[in-house]
């Protein structure tokens, strides 16, 4: 018989698990799962009893104790049928229950056809109000100020006036590069 342990303390290791279950008959073998990476307990496990009886008074005398400081749970194994020897697959595809009737198809109908059937969604509706502080409170289009300031011109920013001359500027500049007075003469 094979009985899955949950709720194990992670320091509980194979021989502890064997030791608490060799009390009430014969183990043949007792397994707690590791992580692959870490090579840590990941808190569940499970025993091979040799005998029903025995792993049957095993579960009523196991589950629910405290073992460690945790509630244990303990339980008959489900069978795993015949998933050893299918092919591991890759493709994220869930895996096939061939033979067995599926939750999808409906029985077959008076007009002798087995049609697949999608049960109908139902969309979810939060109407739940979001409850906000009243110190993070939004304020509205009316309160929020969104007149830009005109943009200023570079010179303006530096201040450093006249440093840039425009077009419109009438001012008589003598003396300048290309000033060609007949005076010099």
């Amino acid at each position: 018989m094979s009985i899955f342990v949950a709720k194990l303390d992670f320091g509980v290791d194979n021989a502890q698990l064997r030791a608490l279950f060799e009390t009430y008959g014969k183990v043949n073998k007792a397994t707690v799962a590791l992580d692959k990476e870490t090579g840590k307990s990941r808190g569940f496990g499970f025993v091979e009893m040799d005998n029903e009886q025995e792993g049957q008074a095993a579960i009523d005398g196991l589950d629910g104790r405290v073992i460690n400081g945790r509630n244990i749970a303990v339980k008959k194994a489900e069978d795993r049928g015949d998933q050893r020897n299918q092919p591991k697959r890759f493709d994220g595809a869930p895996r096939s229950n061939a033979g067995t009737p599926s939750e999808t198809t409906r029985p077959i109908s008076d007009f002798g056809s087995s049609e697949p059937y999608i049960p109908p969604i139902i969309p979810i509706i939060d109407n739940r109000k979001k409850v906000v502080p009243k110190d993070k409170e939004r304020k509205s289009d009316s309160e929020i100020d969104r007149s830009k300031k005109p943009k200023m011109d570079a010179y303006k920013k530096s201040g450093k006036k006249d440093k840039y001359l425009d077009d419109d500027d009438d001012l008589d500049v003598e003396g300048g590069l290309f000033s060609f007075d007949d005076d010099d003469e």
